[in-house]
């Protein structure tokens, strides 16, 4: 493409004067080597930039592949954490860094329900009180996993063996 255009340049530039006979003066021999080179340059720079636009594109069509592939994965994923958190048969909530409930399954929130009369809500889930293993001493504040989870956001505040007494 190109090469063509320079090409066709040079030739409408030199034939005229050849099959004319003027011959070629200084001024007509700059339009001669000047023009071409001028409209080789903007025809190379039209070429680079096509290419790179045409790689671009490539390449967001590529990302926006990978960004469905992941977002198939992901939505998978969360079916396959709320079949898991439906179907097990103890209460789950988890804790943001704030120490917020952010999810519970709904054993739990059948048994908070219970405890506090209406529907649990992340407001209502994390002051209640977290009973230790003996499930009659409550655990002390430090203990509490939204303290923890308050303590290590970059960790999860894993809860063993502690139950809501309801």
């Amino acid at each position: 493409g190109v090469v063509l255009a320079v090409l066709a340049t040079i030739l409408s530039v030199a034939v005229p004067p050849a099959i004319l006979g003027t011959g070629f003066t200084s001024a007509s021999f700059i339009r001669v080597v000047l023009l071409p080179v001028i409209l080789g340059a903007i025809a190379l720079t039209a070429f680079g930039v096509a290419n790179g636009l045409a790689m671009q594109r490539r390449l967001l069509h590529q990302q926006e592949a990978d960004l469905r592939d992941l977002l198939a994965a992901s939505e998978d994923r969360e079916q396959l954490l709320n079949t898991v958190m439906d179907t097990v048969s103890v209460g789950v909530c988890a804790l943001d860094g704030q120490g917020q409930a952010v999810l519970v399954n709904r054993h739990l929130g059948s048994r908070l329900a219970d405890a506090i009369g209406s529907e649990p809500t992340p407001g209502n889930v994390t002051d209640l009180p977290v009973y230790g293993v003996d499930r009659k001493h409550r655990l002390p504040p430090e203990r509490h996993p939204r303290s923890r989870a308050a303590r290590a956001p970059h960790r999860d505040a894993r809860i063993e063996d502690q139950f809501l007494q309801g």
